[in-house]
């Protein structure tokens, strides 16, 4: 009787019409099937044995998966607009094209050479967040604000009373930041010789966007922005120059960018933002 069931089982994997699921302990399967290292048994196409699921073998996902589940990809998070202006005026506004987003958050990298902006306002932020400034040269200020209402109306800077001197801002708009309160770390110096040179920051969250701004005097040249790949915000090149860039970076830690430029008048500021999960 036991050799019958041999011949049987031999007979099912050797038939003239081969199926699959046949078992093949011998490791031989006729053509034109393989046997399977994960399952012993002959089937079309081998599956190894540290990638088997409980799936069928022609199934297109596995079927303990979601059809139509999302390809994890790293957060990250996205520019929607941005805008410049700059005067010789105690205040400034600056419009942005569209109108705002709520859950977005603004960024301001801008300051008054005539010393240290007083508010920053509008664009449908609640309530403007100061983050870091360097008041030394030419100056220069990071302001942040989650958009509560979205807003056609411009963002007011407001300097000294009865400034004269030169008052500028790039405010640029973001999605995917955390909110109420994404910031994760800022820093801001000073000095006279190139290069501009904020200092570092250490990151506490793994995924983070960085602004890097230079205020400078004219005629000024800046260099690129190191270490790391940062691409430029829209500069301003008026009766002051300035600089300002963003990167993402996907690790917890020290950020130090550096930046060169020809006029030796600098204020520099670094500040980082997290990225939402």
């Amino acid at each position: 009787m036991r050799a019958f069931a041999v011949t049987l089982g031999v007979a099912a994997c050797y038939s003239p019409h081969p199926q699959t699921g046949a078992s093949c302990p011998s490791g031989q399967c006729p053509d034109p099937l393989v046997c399977s290292p994960a399952t012993q048994t002959c089937e079309l196409v081998a599956i190894d044995a540290s990638t088997a699921h409980d799936a069928p073998i022609d199934s297109p996902v596995p079927i303990d998966a979601m059809r139509d589940a999302p390809i994890d990809a790293a957060p990250t998070a996205m520019l929607v607009q941005q805008a410049v202006a700059h005067a010789d005026t105690p205040s400034l506004t600056v419009s942005l094209p569209a109108q705002t987003k709520a859950g977005d958050v603004l960024v301001m990298i801008g300051a008054d050479e005539h010393g240290p902006l007083s508010s920053v306002s509008g664009g449908g932020v609640g309530s403007w967040v100061h983050v870091v400034d360097s008041t030394i040269n030419t100056n220069i200020e990071i302001w942040y604000g989650v958009v509560t209402v979205g807003s056609m109306g411009p963002v007011t800077l407001v300097g000294p009373p009865l400034a004269t001197q030169p008052i500028f801002a790039n405010v640029s708009e973001w999605s995917g930041l955390i909110t109420p309160n994404p910031s994760d770390g800022a820093r801001a110096a000073s000095g006279l010789t190139s290069p501009a040179d904020p200092g570092a920051i250490a990151t506490a969250h793994a995924h983070d966007l960085v602004f890097f701004g230079v205020g400078d005097q004219v005629p000024n040249t800046f260099g690129a922005p190191a270490p790391g790949n940062w691409t430029s915000l829209t500069p301003i090149v008026a009766d002051i120059t300035m600089g300002a860039w963003y990167r993402t970076v996907t690790v917890a830690g020290l950020v130090h960018p550096t930046v060169s430029e020809t006029d030796g008048h600098w204020d520099a500021a670094v500040a980082a933002f997290a990225i939402a999960p």
